[in-house]
């Protein structure tokens, strides 16, 4: 019995320490997504606005 209250508790810590680790995973994928999304602004900026109108009338790919 013991045994076993000594075993779920260990998979619970399991568990959390997975959560923990895709939460900071996640952190890190956001980062990189705002990073890419902010540097697709900037070339928009920097094309002129037929361009930019080209792309927008595309849509997503």
């Amino acid at each position: 019995m013991v045994d076993k209250i000594i075993q779920t508790t260990a998979n619970r810590n399991h568990l959390r320490k997975i959560l923990s680790l895709i939460k900071k995973r996640n952190r890190e994928m956001i980062k990189i997504a705002i990073n890419i999304w902010n540097a697709v602004l900037v070339i928009g900026m920097l094309f002129p606005p037929k361009h930019r109108l080209n792309l927008k009338v595309q849509g997503p790919i």
